[in-house]
């Protein structure tokens, strides 16, 4: 009774972490919609970044799901979680939870008329804006490098094999692109004034950050297995294929997986000492 309900228990646990994970991507594919479609709705357009929109009627919106995200990543370590080194994923998450909850505290630089924030008040709005990036560079670093090494599943005989290379392959390319979009954020803060006034115009950064987001909010939602497509198909606990012809009998075992072990052996037919025990009676009738 008590291994069942520990197994109950571990089966628990993983559905929590299951709903965790998937409850951050869909607040990583969410956020950047949702600002996008009521800054359109209101009149507001698109903002120059994420970021920008807590200037915006939707700052509740941006300050809740960054910190909602900062949570989730911060207790997203679960019993498949890996490491790499001193990578570990406890370690990278909490890094990256504590970018995104920095992130919506500490606001960006505007040009428009406020009341400044508590942050901005005691550390003035350069100041901020400097730490406001940094917490940015935190978040994007751990969205890469948990796409990158943390999410990669290894190969072992729990795993659809082709299911489990298409996650990696996803990963890993997501990952890719996430670092990619960092360097394109980066020729945001090197060029010149003329240029990021074109770049704002054109919401540079608001696509860039919503594309890696995305990305990251994607690949969260696989990994708790929302995606039917890219989860481990379902195979039945037993399945064979029996040829018997009598020229060739013969047993396959078609595919087997997660079979759990009997507790008793089934007799399937008579056993050697059956035998024994008929031939030898078979021979005293004969006497």
């Amino acid at each position: 009774m008590s291994r069942e309900i520990n197994e109950l228990h571990h089966h628990g646990m993983i559905a929590s972490y299951q709903l965790m994970r998937q409850g951050l991507g869909y607040i990583g594919l969410g956020l950047p919609v949702l600002l996008f479609f009521g800054g359109m709705a209101t009149g507001q357009g698109v903002e120059a970044s994420i970021s920008h929109y807590y200037y915006t009627p939707f700052a509740d919106v941006f300050v809740g799901a960054l910190c909602a995200i900062g949570l989730f990543l911060i207790g997203s370590y679960g019993p498949d979680s890996v490491s790499f080194g001193i990578l570990s994923h406890r370690k990278i998450t909490r890094i990256g939870g504590l970018g995104a909850i920095g992130l919506a505290l500490v606001p960006t630089h505007t040009d428009k008329l406020f009341d400044c924030s508590f942050a901005q008040c005691a550390l003035g709005m350069k100041l901020g804006s400097d730490i406001h990036h940094v917490f940015a560079g935190l978040f994007f670093v751990s969205m890469a490098i948990t796409c990158l090494l943390l999410f990669a599943e290894p190969e072992n005989g729990e795993q659809d094999r082709e299911r489990r290379l298409q996650r990696n392959r996803l990963y890993h390319g997501s990952g890719l692109i996430i670092l990619l979009a960092m360097s394109a954020l980066y020729t945001y803060r090197i060029s010149p004034d003329h240029v990021k006034a074109t770049m704002d115009q054109n919401s540079y950064q608001f696509w860039i950050e919503s594309l890696a987001v995305w990305l990251f909010g994607f690949c969260w939602l696989v990994k708790g297995g929302a995606v039917s497509m890219l989860r481990d198909r379902e195979v039945g606990t037993f399945a064979v294929n029996l040829d018997c012809a009598p020229t060739r009998p013969k047993l396959f075992l078609a595919y087997a997986r997660n079979v759990s072990p009997l507790s008793q052996p089934i007799p399937i037919g008579p056993t050697l000492s059956d035998l024994r025990q008929s031939a030898r009676h078979g021979s005293r009738g004969a006497l």
